[in-house]
């Protein structure tokens, strides 16, 4: 869930004072940075060195372990580089159009990660061209679940993986991507990296799927998604949930027709490929009023019902958890300190 604050003014009449609040809505402070990586084939690689700089002189080294992966935690706010440490003599090299330094921005609570894909060195000792592999387009496993409609090309000719119409990505209760532009995969590069799909394509997250394009280009293309097993409430006449793109929220020409069916479903279309997801919206009952009591009660309303969020007042959690009722809305009662009171930033 994304930071949200409000500002509320109060008036202590008895003390005569102002007391300016500031009401932080988050979820966590600090930032995760995963990386993984993996060959042309989807096995996870052991042993890789990863280095991450970023804001404060942050400077990180590690190397993945056994699932390929390497984590760095407490990260603040900024931007951080990525770069993978290919020793002089590996068997491993980057796949062709692959960065061997990579940036994200995060902010607090993110939990991001970066891709790296690698192919061993191989080549032919006559010529020493490099071998291209061949042999039919499968896709993983996790694609072809039951009550999936992901689209089976695994008997499909070269003329017919060159213009697969409504190419179909299935996972049931989580995420549906319907390409509706014709999708080339026939190139040999294609099929490769078709083998380890999972690791370009996500829709195993609820409310979000991203597709590594600029890994995938033949996957760059215009698309209906639809994400499922949500529990969004309308927030009234015109609703419309908020579909962030690459973690900013989409304008108009990147996504369009947003449908919201039920309370579970949300289908819209995109012009092409990055990370998509739908973002909580809070509304509050107000935003500026006076009082002259000590305790204020808090009240809003969240479309999303199975969001979590906490308060803070002054620098200080409340210890009290918001419980979101069926509708949607939300209370919670605040006891305000005699005096000026601190703004959270």
């Amino acid at each position: 869930m994304k930071k949200v604050v409000i500002r509320v003014l109060f008036i202590l009449l008895l003390f005569a004072q102002f007391l300016p609040i500031s009401l932080s809505i988050a979820q966590a402070e600090k930032a995760t940075l995963t990386v993984y990586v993996q060959d042309n084939s989807g096995e996870k690689l052991e042993g890789i060195d990863i280095s991450v700089t970023g804001p404060g002189n942050y400077d990180g080294t590690k190397s993945t372990g056994s699932e390929g992966t390497a984590s760095f935690t407490e990260l603040i706010d900024g931007d951080y580089v990525t770069t993978i440490n290919l020793l002089t003599g590996s068997n491993y090299e980057l796949v062709a159009g692959e960065s061997s330094s990579k940036t994200r921005t995060l902010s607090a609570g993110d939990t991001e990660t970066v891709y790296f894909h690698l192919k061993l060195k191989t080549t032919d000792e006559t010529n020493g061209e490099e071998e291209e592999t061949t042999g039919n387009a499968e896709i993983p496993t996790k694609f072809y679940q039951t009550g999936s409609t992901t689209t089976d090309i695994s008997d499909y000719t070269e003329e017919q993986l060159a213009s697969i119409k409504n190419f179909t990505l299935h996972i049931p209760d989580f995420a549906k991507i319907v390409f509706t532009q014709s999708v080339d995969l026939s190139s040999k590069e294609a099929i490769g990296r078709l083998k380890g799909l999972d690791q370009y394509v996500f829709l195993d997250q609820k409310g979000e799927v991203a597709i590594a394009s600029d890994l995938m280009p033949e996957l760059n293309k215009p698309a209906t998604i639809t994400l499922y097993g949500l529990n969004f409430e309308s927030l009234g006449t015109g609703y419309s949930p908020v579909i962030l793109k690459d973690d900013n929220e989409a304008n108009s020409s990147e996504v369009t027709n947003v449908t919201l069916t039920g309370a579970n479903t949300i289908t819209f279309d995109v012009k092409g490929f990055s990370a998509y997801a739908v973002r909580p919206t809070l509304t509050f009952e107000e935003t500026e009023l006076e009082t002259d009591q000590e305790e204020f009660t808090l009240e809003g309303k969240i479309d999303d019902l199975d969001s979590e969020f906490t308060v803070f007042l002054n620098d200080k959690r409340q210890d009290s958890d918001v419980t979101i009722n069926d509708d949607g809305t939300f209370s919670l009662t605040l006891k305000l300190k005699k005096g000026e009171n601190a703004n959270i930033c």
